[in-house]
């Protein structure tokens, strides 16, 4: 069972706004990022972006904190981590 309606929430009112098309993102690195996301949302039938400021998701902020620490989890890229998936998909 594929999943074809998606709803995402986030703390971070440019980036809704930039991939809701409200802003324009003018910085090269984050348009290829932008681009991903725009051609990874067309793969659904129905999605939807909503911003959520962070003093209302307490819970989703919190959780958040916890995880900074986990450092052993963290990857560090040389580059723009859609610049190494782009390498990998050519192999």
């Amino acid at each position: 069972m594929a999943v074809r309606h998606i709803q995402v929430f986030s703390d971070s009112q440019l980036v809704v706004n930039q991939v809701n098309r409200t802003f324009e993102t003018k910085d090269e690195v984050l348009k290829k990022y932008l681009q991903l996301a725009r051609s990874l949302i067309s793969q659904f039938e129905d999605f939807s972006l909503t911003h959520i400021p962070r003093e209302e998701n307490q819970v989703a902020d919190r959780l958040a904190k916890e995880g900074l620490p986990d450092l052993h989890r963290t990857q560090v890229f040389e580059r723009p981590s859609f610049e190494c998936a782009e390498d990998s998909s050519e192999e």
